[in-house]
This record gives C-alpha cells, sequence and structure tokens, in this order.
C-alpha cells in the first residue's frame, strides 16, 4: 500500500533544452490533502449534469480499477497457463534429435542445430538446461533472438541435452539432479565421438550447472574444455524457506502421497480436483522476497513451493 500511495503520488520531473542538455531536475509530491483537492477540481465532459457525471464517474472508476490491481494484487484472480498459436517467432528447428543412453540404461533426447551459414566454425556447444525445463529455454520462440539463435549466427553447432529431471517422462522416476549428469556424460561422449574433438565448450543452467559440477567432480564426465555456468555452480546457497522444508517433513506431504500420489505437477490441468485447486488458491500466501515479485501465476507459485530459491555464491536469487 505505501508502495503503490508513493509511485502514484510522486513525479520525477527533468526540464531540457532542444539540444537534450539538462536545465535541472526534480521531484514533484502530493500530499494527501492536496490529492483530495484534486479530486474535487474533476469535472466530467458533457452537455449535461448527468453526462458529466457519468464521465467522471467512469475515470474515477478506471483509476481505482488500476490501483487496485496492485493494492490487492495477493487477491487477484489466478492466472493459469493456455496455449496460444499468437505470440511466436519463426526459429529454427532442430537439424536432428538424437537418443543418447546413460551408463545406467536411461534414455534421453539430445537436440542438434546446424548453422546454416559459416558452417564448422568454432567449437561444439552444449548446452544442458536446468530442472522441469528442457532445451526450449534456450530456443525461446518468444523472444526475437535467443541463445541458439545467437550462436548458430556466429557459426556454432550447437546442441542441448533434456536430461533426466527436466521437462521429460523419465523425471516422474524420482530421479535426483546428481543422477542427471550421467546423462550430461552420455551428451559429451557423442559429441566428442561424432565431432571428432578431444574437448568440447558447455554452457550450463541452474540444476544442470550443478549436475555438470557434480560429474565433472566424481569424473563421471569427461572432455569439457570450456563451461559457462549460470546461476548456480558447485556451491549453491539455499534461502531460509528451503532450508526450513529441507530438515523438516512437513505434515501435508503423506497426506498428499496417498490421496494424490507421488508427483507433484508444477503445470495445472483443467482436470486438477477441487483439492488441487484449493492447494493452489493457498499458495498465494507462500513466501516471497519482495513484494514486485508478487504475481498471479499459478505456475510461479507451485514452482517456488517444489523447488524453492536458491542464491548462487556470487549473490544471484532464483527459483
Amino acid at each position: 500500500m505505501k508502495n503503490t500511495w508513493k509511485a502514484t503520488t510522486t513525479l520525477y520531473v527533468t526540464l531540457a533544452h532542444p539540444d537534450k542538455s539538462i536545465i535541472g531536475r526534480g521531484i514533484l509530491t502530493i500530499s494527501a490533502t492536496n490529492f483530495a483537492k484534486e479530486l474535487m477540481t474533476f469535472d466530467g465532459i458533457g452537455e449535461s449534469t448527468w453526462t458529466k457525471v457519468a464521465s467522471a464517474s467512469s475515470f474515477l472508476s478506471y483509476f481505482t480499477d488500476r490501483l487496485s490491481e496492485s493494492v490487492f494484487s495477493p487477491l487477484n484472480a489466478l492466472q493459469y497457463p493456455h496455449a496460444t498459436a499468437t505470440g511466436f517467432y519463426e526459429k529454427q528447428a532442430p537439424t536432428k534429435n538424437i537418443v543418447v543412453t546413460a551408463s545406467d540404461g536411461v534414455k534421453s533426447t539430445l537436440h542438434k542445430w546446424v548453422p546454416e551459414r559459416l558452417k564448422g566454425h568454432g567449437t561444439p556447444i552444449l548446452l544442458v538446461p536446468g530442472a522441469s525445463v528442457d532445451y526450449q529455454i534456450f530456443a525461446l520462440p518468444s523472444i526475437p533472438f535467443n541463445l541458439v539463435d545467437y550462436l548458430l549466427e556466429h557459426g556454432y553447432t550447437v546442441y542441448s541435452i533434456d536430461h533426466r529431471v527436466g521437462k521429460v517422462p523419465a523425471a516422474r522416476d524420482n530421479w535426483t539432479t546428481f543422477d542427471s549428469r550421467l546423462d550430461i556424460a552420455a551428451a559429451v561422449d557423442y559429441i566428442r565421438k561424432t565431432e571428432y574433438l578431444e574437448k568440447i565448450y558447455a554452457i550450463v543452467h541452474c540444476a544442470g550447472a550443478e549436475a555438470m559440477a557434480a560429474g565433472l567432480l566424481d569424473g563421471t564426465i569427461r572432455g569439457v574444455g570450456g563451461l559457462t555456468a549460470s546461476q548456480v555452480f558447485m556451491n549453491p546457497l539455499f534461502a531460509k524457506v528451503n532450508m526450513i522444508k529441507a530438515k523438516t517433513t512437513p505434515v501435508m506431504l503423506p497426506i498428499y502421497e496417498k490421496f494424490l500420489g507421488g508427483w507433484y505437477d508444477v503445470i495445472p490441468h483443467r482436470h486438477d480436483c477441487m483439492v488441487e485447486k484449493l492447494i493452489n488458491e493457498a499458495l498465494r500466501a507462500y513466501p516471497v522476497q519482495k513484494c514486485q515479485e508478487i504475481c498471479q501465476s499459478v505456475v510461479c507459485h507451485k514452482s517456488e513451493l517444489a523447488f524453492g530459491r536458491c542464491v548462487s555464491s556470487d549473490g544471484l536469487a532464483y527459483v
């Protein structure tokens, strides 16, 4: 409420010459008394008193509605994902999808893109996504220029592995991030063999970075000559809420498993039962760090409950 009032009644002013040289800067603030007086000066547009009142009321209703979205944000209607065919950019599809088998027999999909120009330029790059996502985190169709686009434009052959703790059916088999290092190792071995290379380069993100760190440290993954780790690597710092959940067994967990099964899907579905819907409503109150991060996305709420919030060694927080 305090932040909403400040944003509504504070105006930052900059005066400048036509050549954009600054004359001066200032901050205009409106007190509650002045704000009330300002509202009293509103006059509607119209020929009759009724049309004037109606037009003024329409504006004030709109103004109040916009403000209430921020003030009462936690109480607004929840946002559920929905399929859409609009708002996407045309992207180069993977040139090839390869099935690789880890040392324990688990199969994963390795996607490969070959640049349309500058072929053979630079070392092949392996992309490793985090948990509950797949290669599309690097190849988003919703932005004009994603990471895969960038690498292809610069002539790099790109690979991305959908490991067992990603957005794949195998994730339901209760694998851990440590287990997924085996999938990364299989991907690295395949790339080295088919590209006839001694070492490759990798860009790893989130849980994929942790899996890469584990595999490099225990010797499971060999042949990585260069590495870029995003968000976290081998020294994750977990938030206090995460540590509380890790050290205690919530009372609701056995109840959830008994009645709804051992799989907690962070993506809501139309056929979700009433219990799932009630959980979605209850997650409105799940701890967040800042008021600016409050949203109505059910996927966001469920993801943070399942995966928590981490802080990397450089202080960056992420879900």
